[in-house]
């Protein structure tokens, strides 16, 4: 069930701005924090972008059941270093977290407080569409880690979920060819 405090729900029934308050945990030290809005926007220590680069959340839709879900955020490339993050290091189960937030127009600032829409995570990247230079995020509810293998694989990101500081397999997607482990 949503839960809205009270400023929340006199806000939504006047006048009022809403944007997406997205919080991206990419690997490493690349935490990005963005929003659709046309202002930046302080929210619990944090100040979320609106640099026009988060083109877009889908529409969540909140369900009596649980669930797994996909959605989609999509992104402009017109700033190389979302496409670079991507590229360089692997993304994959990585956090998300979205809110959505309702801006006083006379303030600019957040309501208190805003309407979490929940953790999520990544599941799937695509930079496509050259023409218009959009990347695509597929992130998907916290139920989705029920779906997935336990165990460590031996990647570097892998093991840093467990043990953040470890680098023994930090070379590991260099090797091209299985490797025979024990006796023949």
């Amino acid at each position: 069930m949503l839960t809205l405090t009270p400023a929340v729900e006199a806000a939504l029934s006047g006048s009022h701005t809403v944007c997406y308050l997205v919080e991206i945990r990419f690997s490493g030290s690349n935490t990005l924090y963005m929003n659709d809005g046309s202002i930046d926007v302080d929210y619990s220590g944090a100040t979320y972008l609106a640099n026009g680069l988060l083109l877009g959340v889908d529409t969540i839709k909140k369900e009596s059941k649980i669930n797994a879900i996909e959605l989609p955020i999509t992104f402009s490339a017109a700033d190389q270093s979302i496409i670079a993050i991507l590229l360089n290091d692997e993304q994959l189960n990585r956090e998300v977290f979205i809110n959505q937030a309702i801006i006083d127009p006379v303030t600019g600032q957040v309501i208190p407080d805003p309407i979490n829409m929940g953790k999520w995570l990544i599941t799937g990247t695509a930079i496509n569409d050259a023409e218009r230079g959009i990347v695509t995020i597929t992130v998907s509810s916290y139920w989705t880690d029920f779906e997935r293998k336990n165990g460590i694989a031996t990647t570097h990101d892998s093991i840093r979920r467990v043990y953040p500081n470890e680098t023994g397999f930090i070379n590991s997607k260099d090797i091209k060819e299985d490797l025979k482990w024990g006796g023949e």
